[in-house]
């Protein structure tokens, strides 16, 4: 014995496919136009161990931090290293022009 369903009784019409729809002219909806902040943002995959992160995550919480602002100080130190401006130094540069 078949379980009954629950729509048997609902009359429920299916909606009718548009004229363009039924020719095959099936418009895409236009992507909306990212802002200017959204395309200056990349974002990126970082791949830890789990001791690692905990670790970092210790450090943010004690440092009353966030992990990403921690990645970003080890980004500046790369930078700084290598004779290059901060993170901040590029992007007050980037927004002055």
């Amino acid at each position: 014995m078949s379980r009954p369903s629950v729509f048997e009784n609902m009359e429920i019409e299916a909606p009718q496919p548009t004229r363009r729809a039924r020719e095959g002219r099936v418009e895409k909806a236009a992507k909306p136009t990212p802002t200017k902040a959204e395309t200056e943002i990349f974002r990126t995959s970082l791949y830890l161990t789990r001791a690692v992160h905990d670790v970092l995550r210790e450090i943010a919480f004690t440092e009353r931090k966030k992990v990403h602002e921690l990645f970003v100080e080890g980004i500046d130190h790369v930078l700084r290293s290598r004779r290059h401006p901060t993170t901040r130094e590029i992007n007050d540069s980037v927004k002055a022009s």
